[in-house]
């Protein structure tokens, strides 16, 4: 997916958490399906659509996204979603990262 989708595209969708959910369930193929009857799928759906149109986003073909002998915490579509919405929350999270000096030991 990191591949697939470029930084930038994350950048500017990081302010609106329907788009950056939409743009990472989108890119590996995980809004495809027919269920339609829910009111967030349609919505996801419908910014993946817009998305994908704007930025000219070619999603994966043929990702293989494995939900066997996964617990249900452990399910893409939920870790996607807490990437998302980390990104949302932190959006400068990887330059905080990148500029450490020392080692953080967090207790908690």
């Amino acid at each position: 997916m990191a591949d697939a989708t470029p930084f930038r595209v994350v950048q500017k969708t990081s302010a609106n958490l329907l788009q950056l959910e939409a743009l990472f369930l989108g890119q590996v193929g995980l809004l495809s399906s027919t269920d339609r009857e829910q009111d967030y799928v349609r919505q996801l759906q419908e910014e993946y659509r817009f998305l994908k149109h704007k930025q000219q986003l070619r999603p994966l073909v043929g990702a293989a996204v494995q939900f066997a002998r996964l617990r249900p915490p452990n399910f893409p579509t939920l870790r996607l979603a807490q990437l998302a919405c980390l990104y949302h929350e932190k959006n400068q999270l990887f330059q905080a990262v990148l500029s450490a000096r020392g080692l953080l030991i967090w207790t908690g």
